[in-house]
């Protein structure tokens, strides 16, 4: 929980300093707007990209909480036994702009704090195997986890249909002294978006 807290007391100061700005003809009904996102894509590394998040946008500034991170495709065999799946996650705080290109079209820019944990496979301990003959035996690996602290940031498009809901596309990288990655993802964006468009 200190971790969390050591990245979001900084980032609301910053954030209330950017929203000084003035509002667009879309967001001006209410103070603050807010939307959810769940995206799907590829990494860098051509391992499997999810993230998810939170946002709370006044004006052209939002603050968003976000959880990230990409990894190893493997099936269900591999899935099933001891060997730990590779993977790097992180907990963002991300502070940024937003700007409204008509009506449909949403640009948003955002860097910020994260917290981050590597999953690695470690050194071959042994086999689950005890006979001549085994068919569902598997190996054993040591699982090697190590956390730090990295810089997020995500350039993200939404295609807004209604006030409500949309898509969203964004390329996201995450810096880091563990194991730094990119992602760029796919997905729906559901929350308060902007204002009804008056007929």
């Amino acid at each position: 929980m200190k971790p969390i807290l050591t990245l979001l007391i900084p980032a609301l100061s910053l954030y209330s300093n950017l929203s000084a700005q003035p509002a667009d003809t879309l967001h001006k009904e209410k103070k603050y707007y807010h939307f959810i996102n769940f995206e799907f894509g590829k990494a860098n590394n051509s391992w499997i990209y999810l993230q998810g998040g939170y946002a709370i946008q006044k004006q052209h500034a939002y603050l968003k909480l976000k959880v990230d991170g990409t990894e190893e495709p493997r099936g269900f065999i591999l899935d099933f036994g001891d060997e730990p799946k590779e993977s790097t996650s992180a907990f963002n705080v991300l502070i940024g702009k937003s700007y409204m290109v008509g009506a449909y079209n949403t640009f948003q820019f955002g860097a910020g704090l994260s917290y981050v944990e590597d999953i690695s496979r470690g050194a071959f301990i042994r086999n689950t195997c005890t006979s001549y003959f085994c068919l569902l035996d598997h190996d054993i690996y040591e699982t090697i986890k190590r956390k730090n602290i990295g810089l997020p940031i995500e350039v993200r498009y939404n295609l807004i249909f209604t006030k409500d809901i949309g898509l969203s596309f964004s390329a996201n990288a995450n810096l880091n002294s563990l194991k730094s990655y990119t992602g760029f993802s796919a997905g729906i964006v559901v929350g308060r978006l902007r204002d009804k468009i008056k007929k």
